[in-house]
């Protein structure tokens, strides 16, 4: 286990990044969910985030 500390910056976006799918999870695709202010909004589940998909073969970006 690894823990990462380091200083916080005010931030204009933030989001989570899944490298596999968690609702499909077949790994062909990687999930952002970004949003406006910081990260720990859309991770504490109080924000609704925007959804994007991205595909691993072309790099090509769609809407969830």
């Amino acid at each position: 286990m690894v823990v990462i500390v380091q200083t916080m910056v005010p931030a204009e976006s933030a989001g989570v990044l899944f490298t596999v799918d968690p609702v499909y999870s077949e790994g062909s695709h990687m999930v952002v969910e970004p949003n406006f202010g910081l990260g720990e909004s859309v991770v504490s589940g109080r924000a609704m985030p925007d959804g994007f998909v991205i595909l691993r073969p072309g790099g090509k970006e769609g809407e969830r």
